[in-house]
């Protein structure tokens, strides 16, 4: 592939489906695309949501590390804000022993989670606590002092690995961007959020990176919803559930997994049941936000997201609910971007 090209897998959870069955199909997916040439694969940390069976990305990993060779496998990321720097030093530098030049830490500030389950990860002896923003860069810088080091304060993060685990920062705003710039961090922008706002948010990143000893120039990874298949119409059929449950789910909280490809196509017909103003304008952004598309089409609209290099990575989002549908998505990709 001329592009680099990563996946981010969440495992979904469709309406019928177990999570144990979204686990192994994410080991799956990992084996599968290994073999069609993708870069990165990357697990993301989701709590109390019964669309994803994603709790806990540093176990996943080394699930998926196990059963690969060469994709380079983290998470996308770990929600510092629930952890110890050490503790998460540490998980990092044992799959980095075990695992060695092939780990990656995606570093994420957000709550990934509604807010009873942030507050009770966030709880400490029956008192909710939440991380504020300047705790969050020290708890940030405290980590990539244990990655650099493996000591911060004079304690030891151990194992000492002779490699470190790779740390990336994670975001979707110029805030975040200037976080990573200011220290020196590779940036992965979710896209696959609708934000109207990735070109600002790059030229913040490139305009104020500070080489550290992680990077010497600015690089970006972006990471947006992708569905590929034979037809266009068939693309936004299996595209279907991931909308009905952005609407259904996530917009009106409703904690559900994702719906069958029947049940989302009967929700669209019936306009979700009427959307207010504002559900409409996130539709339409999210339509806007997500590649959806038959071959020829997707791999336009990637090509032209890497055109003026300013990305040098993509990473893609797929949730089907054929585990078949999803490995054909990635498959029609990798072969029209050889």
């Amino acid at each position: 592939m001329s592009l680099v090209l990563n996946v981010l897998d969440q495992s979904p959870v469709f309406a019928g489906q177990s999570p144990a069955d979204a686990v192994r199909n994410t080991v799956r997916l990992a084996c599968e695309v290994e073999r069609l040439g993708y870069h990165r694969f990357w697990v993301s940390e989701h709590h109390g949501a019964h669309a994803f069976a994603s709790a806990s990305p540093e176990i996943v990993t080394a699930r998926v590390a196990a059963a690969t060779t060469r994709l380079r496998v983290g998470a996308g990321g770990v929600l510092l804000r629930y952890y110890s720097p050490l503790k998460v030093a540490e998980q990092f530098h044992v799959l980095e022993a075990m695992f060695p030049g092939r780990i990656d830490l995606g570093i994420g500030r957000t709550t990934g989670a509604a807010p009873r389950a942030a507050l009770a990860l966030m709880t400490k002896g029956g008192h909710g606590r939440r991380s504020s923003a300047p705790e969050f860069a020290e708890q940030v810088d405290a980590l990539l002092a244990y990655l650099a080091d493996g000591v911060f304060e004079h304690v030891d993060a151990v194992p000492r690995v002779p490699s470190s685990p790779q740390p990336w920062i994670l975001g979707t705003s110029p805030e975040s961007a200037r976080f990573a710039a200011a220290r020196g961090l590779p940036y992965a922008f979710g896209a696959f959020i609708p934000s109207r706002n990735m070109d600002e948010t790059l030229a913040v990143y490139k305009s104020e990176f500070v080489p550290s000893k992680w990077l010497k120039e600015p690089y970006v990874n972006v990471a947006l919803f992708v569905l590929c298949a034979e037809t266009e119409e068939r693309a936004f059929e299996l595209a279907s559930p991931a909308e009905a449950w952005f609407i259904q789910g996530l917009s009106r909280m409703n904690n559900i997994p994702f719906p069958t490809v029947d049940e989302a196509m009967a929700a669209r017909k019936s306009g979700y049941g009427g959307c207010s103003e504002l559900e409409s304008q996130e539709l339409t952004a999210r339509r806007n936000a997500v590649v959806v598309g038959n071959q020829a089409q997707v791999a336009a609209r990637l090509q032209a997201l890497t055109a003026d290099g300013l990305v040098q990575e993509l990473t893609l989002v797929t949730n089907t609910e054929s585990f078949e549908d999803r490995i054909a998505s990635y498959r029609l990709i990798a072969e029209a971007l050889p």
